[in-house]
């Protein structure tokens, strides 16, 4: 027998509850909520000042998830270097690793 570790939203547990009830495999549903799990698009992103001056950071659009800051860099030109060196290793990261909680076996 399969244990299943629901996420978190009330909302999304009754989803894959009903649609546990109604014979989904626990494959199918895994691949469903890896879909939901990854954006549609390629991120956009820029080097933005810190508000008290102080430093860098990048800010990450993803068009249709919530915006996110990687950093602490010095200065624009270290920031910028981050995005063209160093950001698609960090894009990649973020969706190779399967999220954990969501299933155990």
């Amino acid at each position: 027998m399969t244990t299943i570790r629901l996420p978190g939203s009330p909302n999304l547990r009754r989803f894959i509850l009903w649609n546990i009830e109604r014979g989904w495999k626990t494959e199918r549903i895994r691949a469903m909520l890896d879909r939901m799990m990854k954006p549609k698009k390629k991120p956009e992103m820029s080097p933005r000042e810190l508000r008290d001056g102080t430093g860098w950071f990048v800010f990450v659009s993803w068009g249709d998830w919530p915006a996110e800051q990687v950093g602490g860099f010095p200065s624009e030109e270290e920031a910028q270097q981050w995005i063209d060196r160093d950001a698609s290793n960090w894009i990649r990261s973020r969706f190779e690793e399967r999220p954990t909680g969501f299933f155990a076996e």
